[in-house]
């Protein structure tokens, strides 16, 4: 049981330190200004984006910020949703063991599913020309940034009410003195 509980810790600081890689490390070298207005890299747009912002983000992009992106951001995110995936289904398996605790765990698995096919679709925007990129690749790729951001609030919202209901139960149980 301590070595299950060990590794899991080893598995969560690894899936945030990825976090924090991605966010904190590719998230502003890949974030450009255009005409006053910020554009961040597609993985962080929560409602999607449309044809004309995608050309025009990828035609800020310079040749090396692509190289990075392609190369190295989407090289990591092809291990992070296994990792946030693993960690989130043992967290949601510890609060409740129920059909509950399985229903948001296949949201997550969902959630890494549409990241998976989000990042294809990346591959394919970063290596063709802006100017020839057809609106439905784009179209394609928004639809799985915007289902993988509904998956993970799926999970994330019925993991608290999860622990929520969980922790309510536990002090319930406790018997008061007195």
């Amino acid at each position: 049981m301590k070595y299950a509980r060990s590794l899991y810790w080893l598995l969560l600081a690894t899936t945030v330190g990825f976090f924090v890689v991605l966010s904190f490390w590719y998230v502003p070298k890949l974030t450009v200004v255009v005409n006053g207005a910020v554009l961040r890299p597609f993985d962080l747009l929560l409602f999607g984006y449309t044809p004309q912002d995608a050309k025009l983000y990828l035609s800020a992009l310079s040749p090396e910020q692509i190289e990075m992106y392609k190369d190295q951001m989407l090289a990591i995110d092809r291990v992070f949703p296994v990792l946030y995936a693993s960690t989130w289904i043992i967290a949601l398996s510890k609060v409740n063991k129920g059909v509950w605790g399985w229903v948001f765990s296949v949201a997550i698995l969902a959630g890494a599913v549409f990241d998976y096919l989000e990042n294809a679709a990346f591959t394919q925007m970063l290596t063709t020309d802006p100017a020839s990129l057809a609106d439905s690749v784009v179209i394609n790729a928004s639809h799985w940034t915007v289902l993988k951001f509904v998956s993970f609030s799926i999970c994330i919202f019925g993991f608290l009410i999860l622990l929520f209901l969980s922790l309510y139960d536990r002090f319930r149980r406790v018997p008061k003195s007195g």
